[in-house]
């Protein structure tokens, strides 16, 4: 009887190790075993880390759900709640990535239940990525950590209406937020929560929009797993960060950056 209880229970503790990794380490790259177990077929992930990118470096994996290559580029983003959140970019990819199974089904699922919110500047396309006008905004209110082992997004792009920047009510709407929150790259005003986005969107401000699924205008869905618990070396002395610079090379949001460099060089946040 506890010969069969003892099997009974690494049973499931391997299940487990199957559909959950661990996000409290320095971010490596999945491995393609577990991308497939948990719906996504890794052949077709592109712009994939592979250690001699610039963007991620040759390391030993942690664990079997990981492989060998340690991810070193860094983004910022707000959590729904405007807090300072720290994710990292595996690839991005379209609904072909998706396996023919109850995991690709229930992937699918997951990304589409999961935005991230993208704000492309106004000279550029609206639905471009790395163009941002602000930092990013990830929505973790379908409880993130504990359902989505992959990291998986839907990627939504917000842009400004003509109501918002031309008209006297839309102007005065931005500048209120502006004064709270501080204006981004165009100079119209940063969005850092959820709610705020929501009230903007129901005024007629700002848009919502994603790319077609035919990948027309580019990937549709992004593996950008995001940083738990950034103390304690979860980022590590040669990681870097990516995020919206001014003109003149400085950061738009330094928040992010100074409690970025404390967290790389000493562990902790800044004070």
């Amino acid at each position: 009887m506890k010969k069969l209880f003892l099997l009974v229970a690494l049973t499931l503790l391997s299940v487990t190790a199957v559909t959950r990794a661990d996000n409290s380490r320095p971010p490596f790259d999945f491995a393609d075993g577990f991308y497939r177990a948990n719906g996504i077929q890794p052949e077709a992930i592109v712009n994939r880390r592979t250690g001699s990118d610039g963007l991620s470096v040759p390391d030993v994996a942690p664990d079997f759900t990981r492989r060998n290559v340690r991810v070193t580029i860094t983004l910022s983003a707000y959590g729904d709640s405007g807090d300072i959140r720290f994710w990292n970019v595996f690839g991005e990819f379209n609904v072909n990535a998706f396996t023919p199974n109850a995991a690709g089904r229930n992937a699918r699922t997951i990304a589409e239940r999961s935005p991230i919110f993208v704000f492309p500047k106004r000279a550029g396309d609206r639905l471009a990525l790395g163009n941002n006008r602000q930092s990013d905004m990830i929505d973790l209110r379908h409880g993130y950590f504990s359902n989505n082992p992959l990291g998986l997004w839907i990627i939504v792009f917000v842009n400004y209406t003509d109501r918002a920047l031309n008209t006297t009510a839309g102007r005065a709407e931005v500048s209120r937020l502006a004064s709270r929150n501080g204006r981004d790259l165009d100079g119209t005003a940063i969005i850092r929560t959820a709610s705020e986005l929501d009230d903007f969107v129901g005024k007629g401000l700002v848009t919502r929009e994603t790319r077609p699924l035919n990948g027309s205008r580019g990937e549709v869905y992004s593996i950008c797993p995001v940083i738990e618990d950034p103390r304690g070396g979860a980022i590590a002395r040669d990681a870097f960060l990516v995020v919206p610079l001014r003109q003149d090379g400085t950061p738009l949001e330094p928040e992010f950056l100074r409690n970025f460099e404390s967290l790389r060089l000493t562990g902790d946040w800044a004070r």
